[in-house]
């Protein structure tokens, strides 16, 4: 893990809320929508990776896998703390899903 500013970047987003653990039916219909609109405005890149954002539930012991478990861990033993939001980059798809390169960010306070 290391700690990194960024800087900015302009996202197609569709807004959706769900409920922790609903993410996997959601997210199809949702970059269908993004990718439709990439597609018939000229002059936006689409050769890019998605990206999900997450609005984290403030309630503590929501569902959240391994790698933000992880994450949770490193910042309490470094005395951060997450500014409640995370975005996950998906990395070019592969031929086992499994080996798909995923980054998980966090703004941090």
């Amino acid at each position: 893990m290391n700690v990194q500013t960024v800087h900015c970047r302009k996202l197609a987003a569709v807004r959706r809320e769900v409920v922790p653990g609903t993410v996997g039916s959601a997210w199809g219909p949702a970059l269908g929508k993004v990718w439709e609109f990439i597609s018939s405005e000229p002059g936006l890149r689409t050769d890019g990776h998605n990206i999900f954002l997450y609005h984290h539930p403030q309630q503590p012991g929501a569902p959240m896998n391994e790698a933000h478990n992880a994450i949770g861990k490193w910042m309490a033993a470094n005395r951060r703390e997450s500014a409640g939001h995370s975005w996950e980059i998906y990395g070019d798809p592969t031929p086992d899903p499994a080996d798909t390169q995923t980054t998980v960010v966090y703004l941090l306070n």
